[in-house]
């Protein structure tokens, strides 16, 4: 059985070890970005492309963010007005709940399936093929892009409609961040009573504070003494998402709120 043509939009940090695997997987990929250097870092490691995206079954999308997605989705040329009949796409951008309702509506209007699909394990977890996809979509949808996922995902959820899988995301981002306010916490405590955060941090990995997040961020932690929002600003963004849709729902958004005050506050 031949493989689908796939189209592939963004070549970041994290969709270009994406669509690296898949062109190992032997996928024929046609691979856009809108920085030329990037275009030509994927096809200096991966080779030409090996299809044409207005001819692909499958369009991925893997933009930096919300408004990035918009733009490729919604805007002047953008894919809603490119994809055929048929056609399915999978957005592994973060985005809010109602931005994947909106681009399946449209896209259904045009008989193109729509699958929400954001990914959780970083940057080391998409070149190792060890990510979290948490999906919202139809079944008619998500079922046929699995052996895709597959390339790069160990393990893949289906939480229901679309936007299912965004607020997964965020349910995701909001337990990584209250983790990463914790160890930050932890070591500017160790710092102020003179230990070593770098020996402490290594020691806590033994006992039960030990997490992924901890991992990945030790090294950072004990080198510098920045503030919470130069560490870890880089969650803010999900953190104003995940607000908006709690506040939706809830009078008080609760954490996000918070942490999203201390990112402002200790930016410096």
């Amino acid at each position: 059985m031949s493989l689908p043509a796939l189209a592939f939009f963004g070549l970041g940090a994290l969709g270009a070890p994406l669509a690296g695997r898949l062109r190992q997987s032997g996928y024929a990929l046609a691979a856009h970005d809108s920085r030329p250097e990037a275009l030509a870092a994927h096809r200096q490691a991966c080779g030409p492309d090996g299809a044409v995206a207005d001819q692909a079954s499958v369009w991925i999308t893997c933009v930096t963010d919300q408004a990035a997605a918009d733009a490729l989705y919604f805007g002047p040329g953008g894919l809603l007005s490119r994809m055929p009949a048929g056609s399915i796409a999978v957005d592994h951008t973060t985005t809010s709940p109602a931005f994947a309702r909106r681009a399946e509506r449209a896209l259904a209007a045009r008989g193109v399936g729509f699958v929400d699909c954001p990914l959780s394990g970083g940057v080391a977890g998409a070149q190792a093929g060890r990510l979290l996809a948490m999906q919202g979509g139809a079944r008619a949808c998500v079922d046929p892009v699995a052996g895709i996922l597959a390339a790069y995902c160990q393990r893949v959820v289906w939480f229901g409609a679309a936007g299912s899988g965004q607020a997964a995301k965020l349910a995701n981002q909001l337990a990584i961040a209250g983790t990463v306010r914790g160890l930050h916490e932890a070591a500017r405590f160790a710092r102020a009573c003179g230990l070593d955060v770098g020996q402490l941090l290594g020691a806590l990995a033994a006992g039960s504070a030990h997490s992924a997040q901890m991992d990945q961020h030790a090294a950072k932690l004990a080198a510098s003494a920045a503030g919470f929002g130069a560490h870890f600003g880089w969650i803010a963004k999900d953190l104003a998402l995940a607000q908006a849709e709690f506040g939706a729902a809830e009078s008080d958004p609760g954490l996000a709120r918070w942490l999203l005050q201390q990112i402002e506050a200790e930016a410096g």
